[in-house]
């Protein structure tokens, strides 16, 4: 069976239970996942006990999980809304397209368990780095409430992370399937922008992401081993996640464009001749026009609004990043 089809033991992705499903729920999660975690800490003393940068850590752990609970919601319903566009244009059996659309946002216990797996794994060894020692960590769990919440707290945001970036990825190689089951129209391409709107939209959630790592620098004694692992980690899965959808429907389209302009151009040539001009000039007028529309096709998948949002995404990190740097040189000039 297809690797992406949904079975009937497929559950639905647990982060998207946390999303209430009223008006207003991911303003609601978002507070209610913020507010929680704020208390949580507040009760642990990690804002009265800690060193700045152990608050600003905590303050961090609170807004990206805040952040990224309801927007991983907002993706995978706007890559269920971009499949359903998708639809007319499938050619593939029923059942395996409605199998197609439940993996979107159920997966299977072995990936749920296993993405749970590398998320500890990745959260038990980035709270090493920062102890610098297996024991030296075992040491703060036992005698240290705020460090405990600390690495509790780093723990949960790497799982939480996990998931997200994992079923992100997923769904973006479901995404990279469909091409080979979709019709490429040249005529009204316009239903083939939705692979290019699922890219875009699944990078808002990383970008997002490292737009908030600046709470992490307002101290001037922050660790840079606590900021890289979540940049490379955040960073570097944005490739795939653009790359996956975008890239074999480009192939399928500059495929159709060039086979179709390889037929005009062979119509033409088998048009009948009077000496050295073509017979039927009506005929000829309407294969020249048509290939003007064709030869005009875009071979990607993108329209001005999705290459738009793009642009505009990729400058939110930088300039948050600028921002903060600029906060901290104030900051240091008046103290």
């Amino acid at each position: 069976m297809d690797s992406h089809v949904a079975s009937g033991h497929d559950r639905k992705v647990w982060l998207l239970a946390l999303v209430p499903d009223i008006r207003f729920g991911r303003w609601l999660s978002a507070l209610a996942l913020f507010t929680l975690l704020y208390g949580a800490f507040r009760a642990s003393r990690v804002f009265e006990e800690s060193d700045e940068p152990g608050q600003a850590a905590a303050l961090f752990f609170c807004i990206i999980i805040a952040y990224i609970v309801p927007v991983y919601h907002l993706i995978t319903t706007h890559t269920i809304s971009a499949f359903s566009e998708l639809e007319p244009e499938l050619t593939a059996p029923p059942e395996l397209v409605q199998g197609w659309r439940n993996r979107i946002a159920h997966k299977p216990p072995l990936w749920t368990w296993s993405t749970l797996g590398f998320g500890v794994a990745a959260g038990l060894l980035h709270n090493v780095l920062l102890a610098g020692s297996p024991t030296v960590l075992m040491h703060r769990l036992a005698t240290n409430l705020p460090a405990s919440a600390l690495v509790f707290g780093a723990l949960l945001v790497w799982i939480v992370m996990m998931f997200v970036v994992v079923a992100l990825i997923d769904n973006a190689r479901l995404f990279n399937r469909l091409s080979m089951h979709t019709t490429v129209d040249l005529i009204d391409p316009g239903r083939l922008t939705a692979f290019a709107r699922v890219a875009v939209a699944s990078t808002l959630a990383l970008i997002g992401a490292q737009a908030a790592f600046p709470v992490l620098w307002v101290s001037p004694d922050s660790s840079v081993v606590a900021m890289v692992p979540g940049l490379l980690a955040t960073g570097t899965p944005m490739f795939f996640l653009l790359a996956l959808p975008i890239w074999p429907i480009h192939r399928a389209i500059a495929t159709a464009k060039a086979n179709e302009l390889r037929r005009i151009n062979e119509r033409l040539r088998s048009m009948p001749r009077v000496g050295d001009q073509t017979a039927d000039f009506a005929s000829l007028n309407q294969l020249l026009s048509y290939r003007r529309e064709i030869a005009a096709v875009s071979e990607w998948p993108f329209n001005t609004s999705v290459a738009t949002r793009l642009a505009f995404y990729l400058v939110i990190p930088p300039l948050t990043w600028i921002a903060a740097g600029l906060i901290d040189v104030m900051i240091e000039r008046l103290v």
